[in-house]
């Protein structure tokens, strides 16, 4: 769960609006640390055909509250997204990226 600014946002659900965008194929949201709202969303998207962010952005605030909109959008490569040895999408490691500024 990502709390900003007091209200709770699941990440699952967040995902779930960023890949209803047809050109998203992968979209993993975790809470980011931020000065103001204490977590806010920073999505990690694999995309296709030169999608940008405030169109990706506009997307999500067309099917939900503007505090579900991700405040960070970081487009990936699918093979770029650190996976465990089972598969599955390793977000501690994305997150270690985000504190470490590689993916800003």
């Amino acid at each position: 769960m990502i709390k900003t600014g007091g209200i709770n946002v699941s990440p699952a659900e967040v995902e779930g609006l960023l890949l209803m965008h047809p050109q998203v194929s992968e979209a993993y949201v975790l809470g980011v640390p931020d000065r103001v709202q204490g977590e806010i969303a920073a999505a990690f998207v694999v995309a296709s055909g030169g999608l940008d962010a405030e169109t990706l952005r506009a997307h999500v605030g067309a099917l939900a509250s503007r505090f579900k909109v991700p405040a960070h959008v970081v487009f990936r490569r699918a093979e770029d997204i650190p996976r465990t040895t089972s598969g599955k999408v390793a977000k501690q490691e994305l997150k270690a990226e985000w504190a470490r500024g590689v993916t800003r």
